[in-house]
């Protein structure tokens, strides 16, 4: 988690993802860590960028 400690944001977000072993979606986790949509979809990216997360995108039903 080195590489997300400037970000506390990134490593709250990393922590609740590495703890649902089944996955979790988005809306999830910004219902959990209390933050705007938009900003939680950028902490994903940069967390799918450094390979610390994958993400996918599943069709709405």
């Amino acid at each position: 988690m080195d590489s997300v400690q400037g970000s506390s944001s990134e490593a709250m977000i990393l922590r609740l993802i590495r703890s649902c072993a089944n996955g979790i979606s988005s809306k999830e986790v910004y219902e959990a860590v209390g933050l705007d949509r938009h900003t939680v979809a950028k902490h994903l990216a940069t967390l799918e960028g450094l390979g610390l997360v994958s993400c996918r995108k599943i069709a709405a039903k």
